[in-house]
């Protein structure tokens, strides 16, 4: 989602920043949080952790303004917790001896929940406070000696029990008062944000929710996709729309938050933009139409 306007920020704002920061004497650099994030990053479970230490390396090195949002209409990629509390932990542990006392449970069915959690968050007593880390997949329980293939298709399972147990301990319901409190930029994401919330909303909680002052060096801009009703059920409408309508919910909150947050003044606000899908020349996926780049790049480049 967002490629087009990924790229047109790239091939025709950067450049236009880049000259005019070098005639200042200054050094204009583009950090994409989806760019340096290699594979190898994904299956020892640090993914997000490289981009919350890329973003606080941006937030200490850069003038203002150092974060831009792009928000279409997709919550995104709902990641396990890579680092959780001993606390935490402990409510996981009492939502899986639940499910595991419960035959009739769908986690008891793929195995023991229990099993699951203790074996891959593995309890770290070299932090300053004990905290439970996401075991890599490259240090996978007994070695087993199977194909690609054969992996994918076993931690798909032991992924599905986790969250099973998650959401048995932290309902997604939770995310409903999630915004009653914002923790300093220094502070731990609340539970209920550590683990339901998208790696999207994650990362603006930490970009533009969490610091002070964040209308004078936050900006953003929102997209919304005007004929969605026409593809809801069409599988290529996927890069566009969560599959379950439910995330719409907590979508939808992230979005007026931020718009509440940073746009109290009007000339600040840049105005969410309407696209419409349609399919692509081939017809074997879909994408938005273009009209619209100009503006937002016009926009993006003043701010």
């Amino acid at each position: 989602d967002l490629k087009e306007e990924r790229n047109a920020l790239q091939r025709d704002v950067f450049p236009r920043l880049e000259h005019y920061c070098m005639v200042h004497g200054f050094q204009f650099q583009a950090i994409d949080l989806r760019w340096g994030v290699p594979g190898e990053a994904g299956r020892d479970h640090r993914t997000m952790q490289i981009c919350f230490d890329e973003l606080r390396r941006a937030q200490e090195v850069s003038p203002r303004p150092n974060f831009l949002v792009l928000l279409g209409d997709r919550y995104g990629w709902q990641p396990l917790a890579e680092t959780i509390t001993e606390a935490e932990f402990q409510a996981l542990e009492r939502a899986a001896g639940e499910l595991d006392g419960d035959a009739a449970r769908e986690a008891q069915a793929r195995g023991s929940a229990m099993q699951a959690l203790r074996t891959w968050y593995r309890r770290d007593d070299n932090a300053v406070l004990v905290e439970y880390q996401l075991r890599s997949r490259n240090d996978w329980p007994g070695l087993p000696e199977w194909t690609e293939k054969d992996e994918e298709q076993v931690w798909k399972k032991v992924e599905e029990t986790l969250w099973v147990v998650i959401t048995r301990a932290y309902p997604t319901e939770g995310l409903a008062g999630r915004f009653g409190q914002i923790p300093r930029a220094d502070e731990p994401l609340p539970s209920i944000v550590k683990f339901q919330a998208s790696a999207t909303e994650q990362e603006i909680w930490r970009g533009a929710l969490a610091v002070p002052d964040a209308p004078e060096h936050v900006v953003a801009w929102y997209r919304t996709i005007r004929n969605r009703d026409q593809y809801r059920h069409d599988p290529r409408a996927s890069d566009f729309f969560d599959p379950n309508e439910a995330i719409q919910v907590p979508a939808a909150e992230l979005r007026d938050e931020l718009r509440r947050r940073l746009h109290r003044d009007a000339k600040q606000d840049i105005q969410p933009v309407e696209v419409d899908l349609q399919p692509s020349a081939d017809g074997s996926k879909l994408e938005v139409t273009r009209d619209h780049l100009q503006l937002m790049c016009d926009e993006i480049e003043a701010r």
